[in-house]
């Protein structure tokens, strides 16, 4: 009989649930500032926005290993984050929010370098 050994992932996916947890923030807060009349009204809806700075941060703290991460993906990995995916249906406007927020993560990263540089 041949024993079959899993792939022990190294870099886990802890980088890039944080930026899904950041999506899933954004969306529910706008849903939930939208309940009702169908507008975000600032002063009333605020407290509906109090964890996306959180999640941001988390999110942007360590999005230079989400790449690594990717790379490293085992299958018990990526059926977490399909079910992740499937809470949207496959809609592919989810997938792309992930991705501008990753862009706009090695963006700001990069200027901040750029500016660590620069000083």
């Amino acid at each position: 009989m041949q024993t079959q050994v899993k792939k022990l992932s190294q870099m886990g996916i802890k980088e890039i649930e944080d930026f899904f947890d950041l999506a899933d923030e954004m969306v529910d807060s706008i849903a939930r500032a939208k309940e009702g009349d169908g507008k975000i009204d600032f002063p009333q809806d605020y407290l509906q926005f109090l964890n996306i700075p959180t999640k941001l941060i988390n999110a942007f703290i360590g999005a230079d290993q989400v790449d690594d991460e990717w790379k490293d993906l085992d299958e018990e990995e990526a059926q977490v984050l399909q079910a992740r995916l499937d809470k949207y249906h496959n809609n592919p406007r989810f997938g792309r929010l992930i991705k501008h927020l990753l862009l706009a993560s090695v963006e700001v990263n990069g200027l901040i370098e750029d500016r660590r540089q620069a000083a």
